[in-house]
């Protein structure tokens, strides 16, 4: 039977908070090119009961075949196994396969598998180094674990040198893949987590006022927002206290606005909690609440994981208009503010926050000048083009 798939695994499912602005947004522009997509996702049963009917939907109406499987983690090591073997019997028979993108470690084990077994070239997503970012964050702390850190370690090595292509977030995570594994550059695309400009509109004064209104919020007091994930070794909760309580000393009648996957204001910040909004919202909603805020915060532990790291949240703040306060030499992170200003701060030391605060204007004069170096550099749009170069050498579409 005729080659016919572009297969694309995805450990991560399309119904949690990233699986539709990081996998299905790509897919479908690479699908509106020509290339038949076989999408294969592990899904939570939460967020899979509440969204699935909209991921059906839009699967369908872009000719996406999409199989989802349910995403066990208990018990640990057993139960990714066990996900592992629901995995092989997904897959579509061998000879309708032309090309296997793996996104992350644990599916990369079956694009490799398949790559040995079949010839069927691969690419390795790897969206940063996994197996150390479990060991950092404190995920992987049994003494029991410490084998499966060092088995991942030993399979990444071997996805370095068999993939045919590589995606790194950053360029910093090339230069260590490079540099440290010996894999010739052009083996590593560099394709940052981008963000869809036409769902991150920019600036909206009508919306910051009426949702600061909802949520209780003064117009004119400045506000500091984060979005996202907090909590564990990586999100160091401490990091945000620090900086929340720096914020309030500058701008005792400001606030801090947490756009958070879970409405919880974490333990340590109960002594700010008055001037403290926390909320959460599903992914559609997210551009309309980063309107909220005066600057976007990015705070993160560094470590062997960090250079091939780049959060989603900084490019949307971007597009939104926000500055970007960092604290964490995260991937280019540090280079990318130094060399473009007008970006935002990168905060060397956490008590730094205090002494720069002053200075950081509140004007959203800079709202054109972020999102034409968001559209130049993170547009969804360059995404799907470099993917489908790389689509194109493995699997052109005459063979399709």
């Amino acid at each position: 039977m005729k080659r016919r798939w572009v297969v694309y695994l995805s450990y991560d499912g399309m119904t949690d908070a990233l699986g539709e602005s990081q996998v299905l947004n790509y897919l479908i522009g690479l699908r509106e090119k020509g290339y038949p997509i076989y999408l294969i996702s592990f899904e939570k049963p939460e967020p899979y009961r509440r969204l699935k009917e909209h991921i059906q939907q839009l699967c369908q109406k872009y000719d996406i075949y999409w199989k989802p499987l349910r995403y066990r983690n208990n018990p640990p090591v057993l139960s990714t196994l066990y996900n592992l073997q629901l995995l092989r019997r997904a897959m579509p028979s061998p000879e309708t396969i032309g090309l296997i993108h793996c996104r992350g470690y644990v599916v990369s084990l079956v694009g490799l598998e398949y790559k040995r077994r079949f010839g069927i070239p691969f690419i390795f997503d790897m969206r940063g180094f996994w197996a150390d970012e479990k060991l950092e964050g404190g995920y992987w702390k049994p003494f029991y674990m410490r084998p499966i850190y060092h088995f991942f370690k030993k399979k990444e090595k071997a996805f370095f040198q068999e993939a045919d292509f590589i995606v790194s977030l950053t360029h910093a995570g090339k230069k260590v893949i490079v540099n440290d594994f010996h894999i010739p550059d052009e083996k590593v695309i560099v394709i940052p987590t981008c963000v869809d400009l036409k769902r991150f509109y920019g600036f909206s004064l009508e919306k910051r006022k009426a949702l600061r209104e909802r949520l209780g919020i003064p117009l004119d007091v400045p506000v500091l927002l984060y979005s996202g994930s907090i909590g564990g070794n990586c999100y160091d909760n401490r990091y945000l206290e620090s900086l929340v309580r720096q914020f309030l000393s500058v701008y005792p009648e400001g606030r801090v606005f947490l756009l958070l996957r879970i409405e919880e204001t974490p333990a340590n910040l109960e002594p700010f909690q008055e001037r403290i909004v926390v909320h959460s919202a599903p992914f559609y909603q997210v551009a309309d609440y980063l309107n909220v805020g005066d600057w976007g915060l990015m705070f993160c532990r560094e470590g062997k994981a960090a250079p091939a790291r780049f959060p989603t949240k900084i490019a949307e703040y971007w597009a939104m208009g926000l500055p970007l306060i960092a604290y964490g030499a995260l991937g280019d992170i540090p280079h990318l503010l130094k060399q473009y200003p007008f970006l935002g701060v990168f905060l060397k030391n956490l008590e730094d926050f205090s002494k720069v605060l002053p200075s950081l204007s509140l004007s959203k004069e800079n709202v054109d000048r972020l999102r034409t170096f968001v559209k130049q550099y993170f547009s969804l749009e360059k995404g799907i083009e470099a993917y489908a170069n790389c689509y194109a050498q493995l699997f052109p579409l005459r063979h399709g």
